[in-house]
């Protein structure tokens, strides 16, 4: 998950750069569009991890 993380940070970093070249809006938003894609699919994981972690704990206790 680590590794998603910096490839948004990545992202993130290149809109700004994009920003500071004036590049179109269309550009950006679609840039934009993949972060949020992408910071979407780090939540689905993190949700998946944490009901796999509880229903481990919880297997475990009984």
């Amino acid at each position: 998950m680590l590794h998603r993380i910096r490839i948004i940070r990545g992202q993130l970093a290149a809109i700004e750069k994009m920003i500071d070249e004036n590049k179109s809006s269309e550009e950006i938003l679609l840039q934009l569009a993949a972060i949020r894609s992408a910071v979407h699919q780090v939540s689905i994981l993190e949700a998946k991890q944490n009901v796999l972690t509880k229903s481990s704990r919880s297997n475990s206790t009984g």
